[in-house]
């Protein structure tokens, strides 16, 4: 019965694409094909911007962000799924008599995938919550899971752009664009994880050049 278990959790977090077992090779790949399709729809709407000046980006994040809450997620419920398999025999093999521990290995695996379920939820419903949109005018944040806020930052205060991707991101095809401001209420905004992140760069920063001609402002460094 060990064995049988031992193989069962085996081939589970196989089928559950767990790195470094069999699975997780072929859902990366399908993974890694939607990012870079995404990526490249990004791309085409950031070029796009820069001739139109229209809407250069408008949505959430890239769904990068919810791979550790993934793996994260698998291995509790792997965790748990141990637990529930192999619990008693470990107590039985600690010196403890069966009925003291009868069931409560069992208690304690739901327990454990109660809170990894919940915690899954939380990320995936702040994930979905957090909008941006980003035209040749302003800049919108949009965030909150039971109460929305929505802020607003003029494009023609943006005072530096920044752009930033490490080795990771850039596997992944995502990348961050931190943005300073004059605002005082919201001076500094951080776009990301975002796909096609150089190209939405370019466009903001033709835009933002645009917007300082149009408002004749000139920004003075402290």
């Amino acid at each position: 019965m060990p064995v049988t278990g031992l193989g069962f959790l085996v081939g589970s977090l196989a089928i559950a694409a767990v790195p470094p077992f069999n699975g997780f090779a072929s859902e990366f790949a399908i993974y890694r094909g939607l990012w870079t399709a995404a990526a490249a729809g990004a791309a085409q709407q950031a070029a796009a911007a820069l001739n139109e000046e229209l809407s250069i980006y408008k949505g959430p994040l890239s769904g990068v962000i919810m791979i550790w809450p993934v793996f994260a997620l698998i291995f509790w419920v792997a965790v748990s799924v141990a637990l529930f398999i192999f619990g008693e025999k470990l107590g039985v093999k600690a010196g403890l008599r069966e009925e003291q521990i009868k069931n409560i290995p069992t208690y304690i695996a739901l327990g454990f995938t109660a809170l990894a379920l919940g915690w899954f939820l939380y990320k995936w419903l702040l994930f979905k919550s957090r909008k941006f949109l980003i035209t040749s005018e302003r800049i919108e944040y949009e965030y909150g899971i039971l109460f929305k806020t929505v802020r607003n930052m003029d494009m023609w205060r943006v005072q530096d752009i920044g752009f930033t991707q490490s080795f990771l991101d850039r596997v992944l095809g995502v990348g961050y664009i931190n943005i300073q401001s004059s605002d005082t209420s919201d001076p500094r905004i951080c776009v990301g994880p975002i796909g096609g992140p150089r190209a939405i760069y370019d466009a903001v920063k033709k835009v933002q050049l645009d917007a300082d001609r149009r408002q004749r402002v000139v920004h003075v460094e402290k």
